[in-house]
């Protein structure tokens, strides 16, 4: 399994690939918790945020 952190849409995602299938994820979180959890397996999604890979580091713990 591979981790890349990567944006999409100017938020900060993971895309994933294990056995050479990706996928995505991204987590809302504030403070209070996580607010939601986002899976993206669409093909298209996945090879748009593959060609335009911008890494980014990995967030750091949330700040109160």
């Amino acid at each position: 399994m591979t981790l890349d952190w990567v944006e999409t849409n100017g938020q900060a995602a993971v895309l994933v690939s294990r056995d050479g299938v990706p996928f995505g994820l991204t987590i809302d979180a504030s403070a209070q918790g996580i607010n939601e959890i986002m899976w993206f397996l669409r093909p298209s999604k996945l090879a748009a945020v593959s060609r335009s890979v911008q890494k980014v580091d990995p967030p750091g713990p949330a700040v109160s």
